[in-house]
Parts: C-alpha cells; sequence; structure tokens
C-alpha cells in the first residue's frame, strides 16, 4: 500500500523538508509555530510503527524542539499525537509563548481568527530550519 497524505493535513499544512521518510510540515496558522511531522508510512499508531520510524521521528521531535528552544523564545514547547480527526498517524511540535493569543490553552479549535503565512514567512522558516538542521 502506498502513502497517500490525508487530505486534511494536505490543506492544514505546508511542506518544508523532508528528512528520511518524515516529512517536516507546518500548521498554516502563523499564530503559533507549529511543526508536523508526518513519517510516510500507512501506520496509525506509534507502538505499531518500525523500530526505525520512532527512532527518526524521536529524532526529528528533538531537533524540532531545540530548534523551537534555541532559536525562538517560546515559554514552552507542546508536543501530542492526538489523531482523534486525523487518523493518519502525525505528530505536533508546537512553539508557545504567553503573548500568543490561545494561552494558557490548546491552539485545536480556539477561537482566535487564523493568521496566514505569507510566502516570505514560509521561506524564512525554511530557511531557518535547513541551517539549524545541517549543523
Amino acid at each position: 500500500m502506498t502513502f497517500e497524505l490525508d487530505q486534511r493535513l494536505a490543506n492544514d499544512t505546508i511542506f518544508l523538508d523532508r528528512v528520511g521518510d518524515v516529512q517536516i510540515r507546518i500548521h498554516k496558522n502563523a499564530n503559533v509555530l507549529w511543526f508536523i511531522l508526518v513519517p510516510e508510512t500507512n501506520e496509525i499508531e506509534w507502538i505499531d510503527l518500525s523500530q526505525e520510524h520512532q527512532d527518526n521521528l524521536q529524532l526529528m521531535i528533538d531537533q524540532l524542539s531545540l530548534f523551537l528552544k534555541q532559536t525562538n523564545s517560546f515559554d514552552k514547547i507542546n508536543l501530542a499525537t492526538i489523531g482523534n480527526v486525523v487518523n493518519q498517524f502525525h505528530y505536533h511540535v508546537i512553539g508557545r509563548s504567553q503573548s500568543d493569543p490561545y494561552w494558557p490553552g490548546v491552539v485545536w479549535g480556539a477561537d482566535a481568527p487564523l493568521k496566514n503565512y505569507s510566502e516570505a514567512e514560509v521561506d524564512k522558516v525554511k530557511y531557518e530550519l535547513a541551517l539549524f538542521l545541517a549543523k
């Protein structure tokens, strides 16, 4: 069975990069710096992922968390896998600050209006992330 990105993830995110078989995507909501990792697999639970997928994902979770911590001044880094609405396995790594419109609540389904990224802002995140990952 070939991998196909869930349409909701495709609609809500922007592709940034691929490291091995893990897509690094950014949520279209620019109110928070919200990465979504998607391993190119049809498994839906962490425990069903191959050890290689788990290892690759853990490395990327760590790298994105360090990126958020070292290159931005976030008060908290949220990590989550829920998947009740989007069944395809994906992992959220979100930089949170007390000044974001959702603080201290969750980012899902919040009332604050969506803020879209400009193309230049997406390019800047891609560039900064590429530099950081190249270290």
